[in-house]
């Protein structure tokens, strides 16, 4: 006889994992293995002092005291057992420990980050519990109060251990030379923490060039220390950069400079200073390279037919740029709206009719943007379709209701798509007549 096998109900299985997770030697064995584990434990155990003191020492693992019991979150001999194996979890103390010199010294020691959970204002002012914090990790120095980041022998320290300490130095401390000094040693990127004073500083600035050997370090100094340094920085732009994005001001002026960036990318012209985009020599050497660099012209070279006349052979959408006075020359125009038709708007020459006749021999497709008086003339229709048959839809309603779209279609059947019903209808009827 079939006897079906016996299975665990689900409420079985839940009240013998509730009763594993009550268990001392289970609950600690799980914490051995992974000391999270104490996260399922029971409140029984979480509760239990000397259990938890017990699974801290076996696993040497202080971040258990986040699971635990709030008494023992308020337990110092725990705690400060907890902060020995990892300091920041002084984040999940009680206020009264964290508030607690010996605990928090004991946590930056571990760990100089704990610093930021300390739980009085005091402890984040005393000197030598930030220093202990800092030496451990500087970065515990964001945290320290706003007296002591003024403070010049906690920042001399701070500094000692990382550059980047600055960051969170005071006014005073970022304008005091040994310290910028102390830090340029470590790094020239300190240099973007120094005072505007320092920034300017012809030592620290040719220091910090000669150390960098980069256009990014360039931009952290001071106007004039570009000024002074310049024959410096336009060395280190010409071995290691031609691109004027990366060169301050000052260099955007210099012909040189300037001239060599374009040889390497005619797209640095944009960038060069006002002066030296209205230099013809520069503006036609990045024109002929790339055409649209016409448009950062300036308006007196804008203004330049010749230049005018390289681009627009180049590129046709730049005569949109060019001056008002060359946008009405029919040399330049002609030339613009034979290669793009939409150039068009740019100009008033749309209502002189001989020049039109001159853009449509050269493209037949501006009859479409020619005024109605001029898709009304059959001479100008004539011209249009000479070229394609398809610009007779844009003629006028009368030109296409009359003789002479019958006798375009007569000629040429493909007209015929083209024709108004009455034109189609009298064809039908003149072939059906000429059938009979």
């Amino acid at each position: 006889m079939y006897q079906p096998k016996r299975t665990t109900s689900v409420s079985q299985k839940i009240n013998f994992d509730l009763k594993r997770y009550d268990d001392d030697d289970y609950v600690l064995d799980m914490c051995k293995v992974d000391a999270y584990s104490l996260a399922y434990a029971s409140e029984r155990l979480k509760r239990d002092h000397a259990f938890i003191f017990n699974c801290v020492n076996e696993t040497r693992n202080g971040w258990m005291l986040r699971y635990a019991h709030d008494s023992i979150k308020n337990d110092r001999s725990i705690v400060l057992m907890c902060m020995q194996y990892h300091g920041k979890a002084l984040c999940c103390a009680s206020q009264r420990l964290k508030s607690d010199v010996d605990v928090v010294r004991t946590a930056v020691n571990s760990n100089g980050i704990a610093l930021q959970y300390a739980g009085k204002a005091e402890l984040k002012d005393d000197a030598e519990l930030v220093i202990d914090a800092v030496n451990n990790d500087w970065q515990a120095i964001e945290f320290a109060s706003k007296r002591l980041k003024d403070d010049l022998g906690v920042m001399t320290v701070a500094v000692g251990k990382s550059w980047q300490a600055l960051q969170f130095a005071s006014e005073r401390i970022r304008d005091d030379e040994h310290i910028i000094l102390s830090a340029l040693s470590k790094s020239w990127q300190a240099i973007q923490y120094a005072s505007e004073r320092l920034r300017d500083d012809y030592y620290i600035a040719e220091y910090v060039l000669r150390a960098s050997q980069s256009m990014d370090a360039v931009r952290y100094l001071s106007q004039d220390a570009q000024l002074y340094h310049v024959d410096q920085i336009i060395e280190i732009f010409n071995r290691t950069s031609l691109k004027l994005s990366s060169a301050p001001l000052a260099l955007r002026d210099e012909f040189d400079v300037v001239l060599r960036s374009i040889k390497s990318d005619a797209c640095q012209f944009a960038l060069a200073s006002e002066r030296l985009r209205d230099d013809y020599n520069l503006a036609s050497l990045a024109v002929g390279k790339y055409a649209s660099q016409f448009q950062h012209a300036s308006n007196r070279l804008r203004d330049c037919k010749e230049l005018a006349m390289l681009a627009i052979k180049s590129d046709a959408s730049q005569f949109a740029f060019a001056s008002e006075r060359l946008r009405n020359d029919r040399d330049l125009a002609l030339i613009a709206i034979s290669n793009n038709i939409t150039q068009l708007r740019y100009t008033n020459l749309a209502n002189d009719q001989s020049f039109m006749l001159d853009v449509l021999n050269a493209n037949s497709k501006v009859f479409q943007y020619m005024t109605e008086a001029q898709k009304d003339d059959e001479s100008v229709v004539s011209r249009a379709i000479a070229s394609d048959f398809k610009m007779i839809k844009f003629a006028s309603a009368r030109i296409k209701a009359s003789d002479f779209m019958l006798n375009l279609c007569k000629r040429d059947r493909r007209f015929i798509s083209y024709a108004p019903k009455a034109i189609k209808a009298l064809l039908k009827s003149e072939n059906e007549n000429e059938n009979e």
